[in-house]
Formats: structure tokens, sequence, C-alpha cells
């Protein structure tokens, strides 16, 4: 009868084989029954809520054990009803994480009793999850204009390229520049793996700038990064990178404005030629390659991270209105970096952390164009907190200190406190903030300088209005102090953009910037507002 009463208080049928006993001292009732399934006994208890008839029912493992069956499944708690006149049989179910059965049944919500689950039974469990914290739960890819990628293989292909046309007000992005219409070609790859385990990602980028003035030389860029990470097993993660970068040097930069060796300080003194030379006439081409391997490893809450890595930068022929070139060859460098990082999770979602890095710099010529040995070590000492709030907030800041020592005594140490991080914070549904600080040691070749400083920081906010349209929003500056010359830029600007997606396939797209530099040097002042529209084909 009681068992009788305990069913129909939960709207179920009981199986005419189950019988059932007091609860014992630790307050469940055991269930026993005549069924098997291959072979394994099925006992199971139910948590009483207080012992009191009606009460919630939960089924669950006696003793905290976890039976396997036969067929190396495990069982789910679920008891199929569709049929009340059949015996009561335990359902085994598999480890798949896509059905959520087996282990991976834990993390599935919990049904109310009598109420179809995800897999269209009926679970006897009736301690309903609360309704999430909007974004803090993933949603599914429901975006109707998402492109879908091409399959080859094991890895998912995200070809795209975009054609524009726009007007600039400075297409040299110099003090006096002209304005020009032009064109902006830009394509892109991405190339993801599927695998169970272990991940590669491959992205390229390539931009091809025509200006229609007729004296503006054309601005090629390209990039690409391809990363592996292995995952050797819970705890322990190896990652391989390898990347290229080809950006085109600003017109404006110090070591092209002088470039000639001539240097006004700040108190008004010269330093180098005793008179302007000829003029930089081009935006020379900057490459750099960078490798890097990594290894993780979590020991319950601490973590610690090894990192090297290696950049080799390669700077081109400066052309000069006499119609001569001068190689930059003394500026071409590579740098080796070592860096550990300690960190400990105070809590699932944050994670203080503390990092020290070593490295040496070496330049592919002793010396360069004005006498001075740069070949130097740099050293950084950095302390942050790492947090991680699902979709809602995530990144890290950090705060420390960073130097540069040369092997010229001649030469000061370039040094400064540093302040690095990135904030991605989802306010809203549909609306994405996010901001980026960096400080950077820069290297010089200008006679007597040991570089600069600079910090960067940008904001971003992107809104999805419509499923079809996207509109972001956002500011830049920048901050560049110089040693040796006095010199101070500084640099911000604004932008605004969107995307319009007919389909999965295509896209409008329009942008409008503007951006502003200050220097102490004059030849280095000047803004330019840029428009452009174009058309984006993705697969």
């Amino acid at each position: 009868m009681l068992l009788s009463a305990v069913f129909a208080a939960s709207g179920l049928t009981a199986p005419a084989t189950a019988q059932v006993l007091l609860p014992n001292p630790s307050g469940n009732v055991v269930i026993e029954g005549d069924a098997t399934v291959a072979g394994a006994e099925n006992r199971r208890s139910q948590s009483a809520d207080n012992g009191s008839i009606g009460a919630p029912l939960t089924i669950g493992v006696e003793n905290g054990s976890d039976p396997a069956f036969d067929d190396g499944s495990n069982f789910d708690g679920t008891i199929p009803v569709d049929d009340p006149n059949q015996p009561t049989a335990l359902t085994p179910s598999s480890d798949d994480a896509s059905s959520g059965t087996g282990r991976a049944a834990a993390a599935r919500r919990a049904q109310p009793v009598g109420e179809p689950g995800p897999d269209g039974q009926t679970t006897t469990r009736s301690n309903v999850a609360a309704a999430p914290i909007e974004g803090s739960v993933s949603q599914p890819d429901d975006d109707p204009y998402a492109p879908i990628g091409l399959r080859m293989g094991t890895f998912t292909l995200l070809p795209t390229i975009e054609q524009s046309l726009g007007v600039t007000s400075n297409a040299d992005a110099t003090s006096g520049g002209s304005e020009s219409a032009f064109s902006q070609t830009d394509v892109s790859v991405e190339a993801r793996s599927d695998w169970s385990r272990h991940e590669f990602l491959l992205q390229m980028q390539a931009t091809y700038q025509k200006f229609l003035n007729g004296s503006t030389d054309d601005l090629p860029s390209a990039g690409g990064d391809a990363t592996l990470r292995l995952d050797v097993n819970q705890d322990v993660t190896i990652n391989f990178g390898l990347g290229y970068d080809f950006t085109n040097e600003s017109a404006s930069s110090s070591n092209l404005t002088n470039l000639t060796g001539v240097i006004t300080r700040a108190d008004g003194t010269v330093v180098g030629a005793a008179a302007a030379g000829p003029t930089v006439t081009n935006r020379p081409g900057v490459h750099a390659v960078e490798a890097f391997a990594e290894a993780n490893r979590n020991a319950g809450k601490f973590g610690v991270s090894l990192r090297g890595t290696i950049i080799k930068t390669t700077y081109e022929n400066a052309d000069l209105s006499n119609g001569t070139s001068v190689s930059q060859g003394d500026r071409d460098n590579v740098l080796a970096t070592g860096r550990i990082r300690l960190s400990y999770e105070h809590t699932p979602a944050i994670a203080p952390f503390v990092e020290v890095s070593y490295g040496k710099r070496t330049y592919d010529q002793r010396l360069d164009r004005n006498g001075n040995r740069r070949d130097g070590t740099n050293y950084a000492l950095r302390g942050g907190v790492a947090y991680d709030f699902g979709e809602k907030l995530t990144g890290e800041i950090a705060a420390g200190y960073a130097a540069e020592k040369f092997d010229d005594a001649g030469l000061n140490t370039l040094s400064g406190v540093t302040v690095d991080g990135n904030i991605v914070w989802s306010p809203q549904r549909l609306t994405t903030v996010t901001a980026t600080a960096t400080t950077s040691l820069v290297p010089s070749t200008i006679a007597n300088d040991s570089g600069s400083i600079r910090y960067s920081g940008t904001l971003n906010i992107a809104r999805q209005f419509k499923p079809q349209l996207r509109i972001d929003a956002g500011v830049t500056a920048s901050f560049e102090d110089f040693d040796g010359t006095g010199r101070e830029d500084v640099v911000y600007g604004a932008n605004t953009g969107f995307v319009w997606s007919l389909n999965r396939s295509a896209a409008i797209t329009g942008r409008l910037s503007y951006e502003k530099s200050e220097s102490s040097d004059p030849d280095s002042d000047f803004d330019t507002t840029t428009a452009r529209v174009g058309l984006r084909l993705r697969k």
C-alpha cells in the first residue's frame, strides 16, 4: 500500500514486481525489484523528503556507487513508463555527450515528475533548475545569417572576400597629405579542426588598398596564424604556434622622418646632419615572423604556464625624394623571450596570477647607422587577475614593470610601468563591449635614442539590432614617449560601421573613421577621415 501511495502521488503506476522497504537510518528508502538488465542487480535508492509521502522522488545510486552494465554503459536514473503493464526495468545508456546520458546525464537539466525530458522519456526528477541569468548559459547557434562554411575532411573552412570603395581626406597619412578615392579588397580564410581531442586553427587574411589619385602608393598588407593545441590529459595542454604579419610603416614614424640623420631635441639642439636632407617618399614594408611553444599545467587550484617565443622582424628599404633609397637593414632584429606564469584559482571564475619574462634582442648588424650597438636584454614583471564569468564577462587585467638594457653604455635603459588587459562584457543579450590595453617597448635607430614606450587602448561596442543587422562603434587612443629626443606622440580616433546580411553568403558593409595625430614633431601632425562601403561574400 505504501508503494502504491508513493507512485500515485508521483503520477506513476507501480510495477508489479517492485517492493518497498522502510526508510533506513540514512533517510533513504530502498527500492528493490526482480527486474535485471544484462544480469546486473537493479538495486537503487530513492531519497525521501523528511520521509513524507508524496515528496518529490529522485532515483539515485545506493551508497554513492556507479555500477556499469555489461555493455559499459551507466544507469542514468530514467524509468520508461510507456507501458505501465510491463515490469519496470532500468534503462542503460552510453556516455554520449550529445544525448546527455551516462555520466553526462549529471549535467542534464532535471524535469518535473511525469514530464518528458530532452530524450523523450519521462523522468522522476523534480528538482527543476531555476532559469539561468541572462547570457550565463550558451545559447544554440540559430543565426539564420551565419555562414555555414565548407567541410573538408575533419576541417571546416570559412572563406570570405570583400570588395569596397571609399574616399579619404589624407591618403598619405602625413602632414599636408592629399585626398583620394580608393578601392580596397579584403580576403580571409579560417580553417578549424573538428576533432574530439586536440585542436588546429588556421587564420589568414590579406588586404590590398589602391588609391586612385595617381600619386599615393598602393598599400598591401597580409597576415596569418596557425596554432595547434595538444590535450595531453585533463590537466596538461601544450600549444604551438606560427605567425606572419606584413604591414606598412607609418609615414609619420620617427624612424622615417629622421632617417637622413636630422634630429631636433626638445631643447632645440640639432643632432646629426647640419641641414635637412631628402625626405622619404614611400611607406616601407615591415615583415614579422613569430613562433612559440607553450605548456600549461593545472594542479588543483594552482596553475603554471611556460612559454617561449621567437620574433624575427625585417624592414624594407626606404625610397627618398632624390631618387635614391636607403637600406634599413640595421633595424632588422631577432627577439627571443621566455615567460613563466603562476596562477591560483581563487574561485572558478577568478584566478590571480603573476608572471616573469626575460628576453634577448639581437640585431643583424652589430652597429646601426649612427654607430650605436643596440643588442640588449629585456625583462618584465606583471601581476594581475584573469576572470571568466561565462558569456557575461571574460578577460584579464595586469600591471607591472618592463625594461630593456642595451649593450651600448651610451644608450639609456628603456623602462616604464606597464598596463595590459582585455575585457569582453555582455551587459545584455546581443550587445558586446570590448576593451583592450597594451604597453610596448618600441626599438629605435635614431642617434642616441633608446626607443620609446607606447601605451595603447581601444573601446568598442557592438549591437545586433536585428538578425541581419549589426552595428558597432569604437574609440582608440595611444601615447608614445621617446627616450633621448623628448618627442611625444598622441594619436586618437573614432570609428563606426555596420554589417547588413542579405543571406548566409552575402552582406553589405560600411565603415566611417577619423584619426588625428598630435606630435612634438610638427612634421608628424595630421588628421584623416575615411569612409567606405562594400560587398562581402562568404561561404
